[in-house]
């Protein structure tokens, strides 16, 4: 399941309403990291999708709009490859039991292996 929860982040949001009291400490770093790698991910691509709409309230001409949306969507790809290949292999780490840090999540929330 830990595995799973880089790909699929409302797992790891399951798992943080109802925790399971017989948990090690390693599954739950996992899922705190999964959850957090989700979360930010989910705000990083809501925010690709947002910028070319708000950018098209201030460009008025037609032409230049759909150049927008059409770097917007190759960007969007690039993005979404980039999120792909990422939870490809932090969830490859986690299913061979793997303690490691997602490099900007543990920037971002403050919570290393380390600290655990």
């Amino acid at each position: 399941m830990v595995a799973v929860a880089y790909f699929v982040w409302p797992l790891a949001l399951y798992e943080r309403v109802a925790p399971r009291e017989e948990a090690s400490a390693w599954y739950r770093f996992h899922m705190h990291q999964a959850f957090w790698f989700g979360l930010i991910s989910g705000a990083l691509a809501v925010a690709a999708l947002l910028w070319p709409l708000l950018a098209s309230f201030v460009i008025s001409n037609v032409t230049i709009t759909i150049w927008v949306y059409a770097i917007a969507l190759l960007l969007d790809g690039g993005l979404l490859t980039w999120w792909f290949v990422l939870a490809a292999r932090y969830s490859r780490r986690a299913a061979h039991g793997d303690l490691f840090d997602v490099p900007w999540v543990s920037r971002l929330t403050g919570s290393t292996s380390r600290n655990r």
